[in-house]
């Protein structure tokens, strides 16, 4: 067994890999994903719209990442963390607080649906320039697979 192999068994059993496989949700994971628009999502319960995980290589308990879809004309539940740390230097909170919870980042990258008509085109590369791209790398892009 690799390295590489011993290390993605060992993410496996962490809190947030059994939190996602008990989401219920596809997670994607690889090197790379090519358009996240062809990313199979499911019912998220939690969300009230459909998700989906994605788990790049390389950034292995650093980061997560989720495309969620938003139903046209609707809403997702609000989602409440109570488990985010910050630091005294937050400006959210006053200058005597010991304890700091609750700073986030939410990176909204969703296509508003009323401009749907007007909204620029999603960059993509041609056929001949992923053909190459895959060919190079072959054996990075065979690993990348959803489960």
């Amino acid at each position: 067994m690799s390295d590489f192999d011993r290390l993605m068994k060992a993410l496996q059993q962490t809190g947030y890999h059994q939190w996602m496989k008990g989401e219920g949700l596809p997670v994607v994971v690889g090197h790379g994903i090519e358009d996240v628009r062809d990313i199979k999502l499911l019912p998220w319960r939690r969300t009230g719209g459909l998700g989906a995980f994605v788990h790049p290589h390389g950034m292995e308990g650093v980061t997560g990442m989720v495309v969620a879809e938003i139903p046209p004309g609707a809403a997702l539940q609000p989602e409440r963390h109570i488990n985010t740390y910050s630091i005294p230097l937050d400006p959210i909170y006053p200058k005597r607080a010991k304890v700091f919870f609750g700073s986030r980042a939410i990176i909204d990258a969703c296509r508003p649906y009323d401009w749907i008509g007007e909204f620029p085109k999603v960059a993509s590369s041609s056929a001949e320039a992923k053909q190459k791209v895959l060919k190079k790398w072959r054996e990075i892009f065979a690993e990348t697979k959803s489960t």
